[in-house]
């Protein structure tokens, strides 16, 4: 804070923004330089349903429990009420994290996500020719959280309902193990292309080759791969909670319900998404030229600047 107050002294700044670690629970003093304040964007307040956290197995478990106490204990941290307090603005990455703020700030609150994406040129909408299986990919560490193991769950259920699919899954952590256990129970282990991490390059390229992402993930704040996948004109399968929600529109994904949903019926959802896009290429088709149209307009990191750009004269002008 000191370092702050030197640098007002000697600009004059016109306005201070705290940018986080994306952790709500971090508090900032920016606040008492006595200009204009926007605290964000802030994320961490995703939360998984309890019926999918009991998915989760293992020690991945016990972190996602003891991330829920940490989110709920942090809220009695004074000094996090008194930044909320000082500031004009709060950006937050999602609405879950919106509604996890002390309520007398969340007035003051903006969903807006923080991140965008320049697509790359020359990308087209790839048809899927007949009789060639669906290509679907998830991309991601290999955390609970991340809900690689739903996703293997639903890929088994759409080749037991009669889908042709090839999936491939990419990343490493420390949930793998468990994961490929999952695919033994599931019956489809050898039937997964399992990936670890691979250079970006390469990654773009893997893009280039599928049909569409799958990424069930419980509580991400972002979620840059959905906005990759969606540049590289792929539909995205994902959850309505977390910030992969905020990064697609009902034109360029299935967004899979968790409301007073148990674990079995959102694999079943997920399975039914990646059922509807290998039986409807159409649709799907229509999906992928929605998805590069969407990142090269409203998620272009120019769109982006601009917005917050916006926001700032907003709070500065007070208007």
């Amino acid at each position: 804070m000191g370092v702050a107050r030197r640098l007002h002294r000697d600009h004059g700044f016109d306005l201070a923004i705290h940018i986080t670690y994306g952790v709500f629970r971090h508090p900032s003093f920016l606040g008492y330089l006595g200009i204009p304040f926007i605290f964000g964007p802030l994320g961490g307040g995703e939360d998984a349903p309890l019926a999918l956290k009991r998915s989760i197995r293992g020690r991945e478990k016990l972190k996602e429990l003891l991330r829920s106490l940490l989110n709920k204990t942090a809220l009695f941290d004074p000094f996090l009420w008194a930044a909320y307090a000082k500031s004009k603005l709060i950006l937050t990455k999602t609405e879950d994290t919106r509604q996890a703020l002390p309520w007398p700030f969340r007035r003051r609150a903006i969903v807006y996500p923080e991140i965008g994406i320049d697509a790359p040129a020359g990308i087209q909408a790839r048809a899927r020719q007949p009789g060639e299986p669906l290509r679907v990919l998830f991309a991601g560490r290999l955390l609970g959280w991340k809900g690689a193991h739903l996703a293997i769950r639903a890929v088994a259920q759409a080749i037991a309902q009669g889908v042709s699919v090839e999936f491939t899954l990419l990343g490493k952590g420390p949930f793998e193990s468990e994961l490929r256990k999952v695919a033994v129970a599931a019956g489809i282990h050898d039937r997964i292309r399992w990936v670890s991490q691979v250079p970006q390059q390469e990654l773009f390229a893997l893009y280039r080759t599928m049909h569409c992402f799958l990424f069930p993930s419980l509580h991400d704040s972002s979620g840059n791969v959905v906005l990759e996948a969606q540049a590289f004109g792929l539909p995205v399968i994902c959850l309505d909670i977390g910030g992969p929600v905020t990064l697609v529109t009902s034109e360029t994904a299935i967004v899979v319900s968790t409301q007073n949903q148990n674990e079995e019926r959102v694999v079943q959802g997920l399975a039914d998404a990646v059922r509807g896009f290998a039986g409807d290429e159409q649709g799907r088709m229509a999906m992928s030229r929605a998805a590069l149209e969407h990142v090269r307009g409203a998620m272009s990191w120019e769109k982006r600047a601009y917005g917050v750009f916006a926001l700032l004269g907003q709070v500065t002008h007070g208007d």
